[in-house]
């Protein structure tokens, strides 16, 4: 994902599919080797965007940086149990400073559940161009 404007780092907890296009990956263990992970970020990164599986990423970026975070909503598990949201769930929202929707059905649910107080926007998730195949 290299541009001559954008640099993109990865922290995930294992090589995800499509690290090698990332500018750069840090792989964490736990919790708080992710937390040493973001603060030493901080220091060269604008903005934090955190997928949403598992909830506990956003407090634990937030404990580590007061940079913006935007908070990629994709799969709540309050709406796959069909439950009330976890704390974990409610503190992402509320610690987050934008969120990414991927439907607008998925907006306007999540929505109802943790107001509308932060910036939002709808992207439907696509494959980026960098995984297509040869064409046939």
């Amino acid at each position: 994902m290299q541009r001559d404007d954008i640099e993109v780092e990865l922290m995930a907890n294992s090589a995800a599919f499509g690290y090698n296009a990332f500018d750069t990956m840090t792989i964490y263990n736990d919790r708080a080797m992710l937390v040493r992970s973001v603060k030493k970020a901080s220091k060269r990164v604008d903005i934090f965007h955190v997928h949403n599986e598992p909830d506990w990423l956003v407090p634990a970026v937030r404990e580590a940086t007061n940079k913006p975070i935007v908070y990629d909503i994709h799969d709540l598990e309050s709406f796959r149990w069909q439950r009330e949201p976890d704390q974990d769930e409610i503190d992402s929202f509320k610690m987050s400073d934008a969120w990414v929707h991927v439907s607008e059905p998925c907006a306007v649910e999540a929505e109802k559940l943790h107001g509308t107080d932060k910036p939002a926007t709808v992207l439907p998730s696509y494959v980026n161009a960098t995984f297509y195949g040869p064409s046939p």
